[in-house]
């Protein structure tokens, strides 16, 4: 299959939701808050402007809904992309407060083992299924035919990995990602503006939040 040459592709994350508003480990069917709303209505008039061919978004409830919203406003179809959701955390500490003990004692751990590809905790996702994933999707849209503007809606780990991956690709260490995750900061409907062009990727725009104020 014959690989896009000249492709410029938008990547955003989803509005708040309810669970960012109070700091809980989300589940794929959490909402978007009324802020939320709001803010994936202000990021859609930005797209009145930014011609799109072609949006794909999670298949997780909050960044469907900022698709969808995005979508009926530049009047584009959406299809969901299971390969673009979050990073799945266990599903024990899902609908949990970041600051509960419970929570706080397991994903310590997990850090802690992060770098281990045989370790997990239960059935959570890992830094090595995190990478794969962002690696299965960077080929799947570098083969895209015909688009040359693509709108990703998606989340903020996921994100950051994706970047990792086009700067390092399999190479993307746990060491390197946990210095990303923590200098990559990534604001809700904040823009990621990447270019792809002879088999290489270009970081142009990092978390444009212009629209937000």
């Amino acid at each position: 299959m014959a690989y896009n040459e000249n492709m410029r592709v938008y990547i955003i994350r989803h509005g708040e939701s309810e669970a960012n508003a109070k700091g809980v480990y989300q589940h794929r069917d959490v909402q978007l808050s009324e802020t939320g709303i709001k803010q994936a209505h202000t990021v859609a008039q930005r797209f009145l402007h930014i011609p799109i061919d072609s949006i794909y978004s999670s298949s997780f409830e909050r960044a469907k809904k900022t698709a969808h919203i995005i979508g009926d406003t530049i009047h584009k179809p959406v299809e969901l992309l299971p390969l673009l959701t979050e990073i799945k955390r266990p599903t024990v500490i899902e609908g949990k407060k970041q600051s509960e003990p419970e929570a706080r004692i397991i994903m310590r751990l997990i850090k802690r083992m992060w770098h281990d590809p045989q370790w997990r905790h239960s059935d959570e996702e890992t830094f090595f299924d995190l990478r794969t994933r962002a690696i299965k999707l960077l080929r799947h849209i570098e083969q895209f035919k015909n688009t040359e503007q693509v709108l990703l809606v998606s989340h903020g780990t996921f994100i950051r990995m994706l970047v990792c991956v086009m700067i390092y690709g399999e190479s993307v260490s746990p060491g390197k990602f946990k210095k990303y995750l923590r200098f990559l900061q990534t604001t809700n409907t904040g823009i990621t503006v990447c270019d792809y062009a002879h088999h290489h990727w270009r970081l142009l725009t990092w978390n444009d939040q212009a629209h937000l104020g």
